[in-house]
C-alpha cells in the first residue's frame, strides 16, 4: 500500500490541476451532475428510501412476500425482503435495507453481501422513463432492460448459493417492544433518506466532473467515441446510458445492458457508503457486478438476434 501512495497523490495533484486550468468544464459538469440527479435520481430515490427505513422499524417486509427469493437464492426470508425492495424501488433501497438487517443480527455479512449484489439494480423508473423513453423511445425497451438485471442478478446470486445449505429456520430478532413511536420513526426515516441523498448526490457530481475529465482527455488524444462511452459507464451510469446515443445502432442496446448491469463506480462507492458497518466485501461484490454486466450484454445481443 505505501508504495501505491505516491502515485495516488500525483494522480490526485494532476486531477487538481487539470480542474484548475480546465474550470468551466468542472463547473459545467457539477451542474450537469446536479441536474441529473435533481430531475431523474432523488425523485425516483428519495421516497423509497424513507419508507424502506420506516418499514424497518415497522418490522420489515412480510416475509410470505420475498419466501420464493428465499428459497431460490438460499438465503434468510430478510435478504429476499431487501433484494425485493432493491428490484421494486432501484439502488441504493435494497442495500440500505439489508445492511439494517445485517447489523441487527438478521444476516449474517456473507448473507448480507450477496443480498446486496443482488438487490442493487436500477430502479425501473430510472430505465423506462430516462433509458427506454428518453434513448430508445420505447418504453418497452425499459422494461426489457430491467428484466435483463433481475435475470442477471438471480443468476449470479442463485449461482452462489449452488452447494449451500438452506438457512435454518432461526428466529428472527423483533424490534424491541418498546417500540419508536410512529411519528418519531417518521421523522428519524426521513432525516436518514435525506443524509443519504445528500451523499448520492456528492457522488453524482463527482463522478460527472471525473466522467468529464476523463472523456476530454481521451477526445485530446484522439480516443474513438465508443472509448469514451465505455469510460463514463465504467464511472457513472446515467452519463454513460446517455453516451449511448453517439454509438451505431447495433451496439446501443449491449452497450447500455452491459451499462445497467454494471451500474458504474458512482453507484459502487455510494452502495458501500452506506454498507460501511455490515463488513460488504468489496471484491466479491465488484465481482459480482461484472458477472452481471457480461449477462445482461449477452441477454441484449440475443434480444436483437431474436427480434
Amino acid at each position: 500500500m505505501r508504495g501505491r501512495v505516491p502515485f495516488l497523490a500525483l494522480g490526485v495533484l494532476f486531477a487538481m490541476l487539470f480542474f484548475l486550468r480546465n474550470a468551466e468544464l468542472a463547473k459545467s459538469a457539477v451542474l450537469l451532475g446536479l441536474r441529473r440527479a435533481a430531475l431523474g435520481v432523488l425523485p425516483a430515490v428519495f421516497p423509497f428510501l424513507a419508507l424502506s427505513d420506516l418499514l424497518v422499524a415497522a418490522g420489515g417486509l412480510p416475509r410470505v412476500a420475498s419466501a420464493w427469493l428465499s428459497f431460490l437464492f438460499r438465503l434468510p426470508s430478510a435478504a429476499g425482503a431487501a433484494i425485493l425492495l432493491g428490484w421494486i424501488c432501484g439502488f441504493p433501497v435494497g442495500a440500505v435495507y439489508a445492511a439494517k438487517e445485517t447489523e441487527r443480527g438478521n444476516l449474517t455479512p456473507e448473507e448480507g453481501g450477496r443480498a446486496v449484489a443482488a438487490a442493487s439494480v436500477p430502479s425501473p423508473a430510472f430505465l423506462i422513463g430516462v433509458v427506454g423513453n428518453g434513448i430508445f423511445q420505447s418504453a418497452a425497451t425499459g422494461v426489457v432492460l430491467w428484466l435483463f438485471c433481475l435475470l442477471s442478478a438471480t443468476i449470479v446470486c442463485a449461482g452462489a448459493g449452488i452447494g449451500r445449505k438452506r438457512p435454518a429456520k432461526i428466529p428472527e430478532k423483533p424490534i424491541p417492544s418498546a417500540a419508536e413511536p410512529f411519528f418519531s420513526a417518521l421523522t428519524r426515516s426521513v432525516g436518514n433518506a435525506a443524509g443519504i441523498a445528500l451523499n448520492l448526490c456528492a457522488f453524482l457530481a463527482f463522478f460527472t466532473v471525473l466522467t468529464a475529465a476523463v472523456q476530454a482527455v481521451l477526445a485530446k488524444f484522439g480516443a474513438p467515441t465508443p472509448l469514451g462511452a465505455a469510460a463514463a459507464a465504467l464511472l457513472e451510469l446515467s452519463g454513460g446510458v446517455c453516451s449511448a446515443a453517439a454509438l451505431p445502432a447495433r451496439w446501443a442496446l449491449p452497450f447500455c445492458a452491459a451499462a445497467c448491469g454494471w451500474a458504474g463506480f458512482s453507484v459502487h462507492l455510494q452502495i458501500f457508503s452506506v454498507c460501511g458497518r455490515m463488513r460488504l466485501r468489496h471484491k466479491n461484490y465488484l465481482f459480482a457486478k461484472v458477472v452481471q454486466a457480461a449477462l445482461c450484454f449477452a441477454f441484449a445481443e440475443v434480444w436483437q438476434l431474436l427480434r
